[in-house]
């Protein structure tokens, strides 16, 4: 696995050793519109979901966690034909963010709706669905 995820970082950096079923950058839409408010990488674990802010500048990707919540804490939708991931959670609100695509896109989307499955089949009585 490459050095730079935010898988790695997460473990070297902050000593947090999550295994994220899904992993991806997207673009953070602002309010419920489709206008860009910046670029993020979200993971998908077993117990936790992440956002991270990244700057891309240079060889390779800074990451700045800037959500880590319990998965249980949230509710993680997503939309295939737009390819939309919403996150929502009574402290934060609601949080649309568009999936970049790249040359793995299909496998990494496809990722994100199993992780986001695999949740809501989990967590049946929590609010994870797709």
């Amino acid at each position: 696995m490459d050095a730079h995820t935010l898988h790695n970082i997460l473990r070297s950096t902050f000593n947090i050793n999550e295994k994220l079923q899904a992993e991806g950058i997207f673009v953070a839409l602002q309010c419920g519109t489709m206008t860009a408010n910046g670029l993020v990488s979200i993971g998908i674990g077993e117990r936790f979901v992440v956002v991270a802010g990244i700057n891309p500048r240079g060889p390779d990707i800074d990451y700045n966690p800037v959500s880590f919540t319990p998965a249980g804490m949230v509710s993680v939708t997503y939309k295939n034909a737009s390819t939309i991931v919403t996150i929502s959670s009574q402290l934060k609100g609601e949080n649309s963010f568009q999936f970049c695509s790249s040359s793995k896109s299909a496998a990494i989307w496809n990722d994100f709706t199993t992780a986001i499955d695999y949740q809501a089949s989990k967590l049946s009585g929590d609010s994870w669905c797709s």
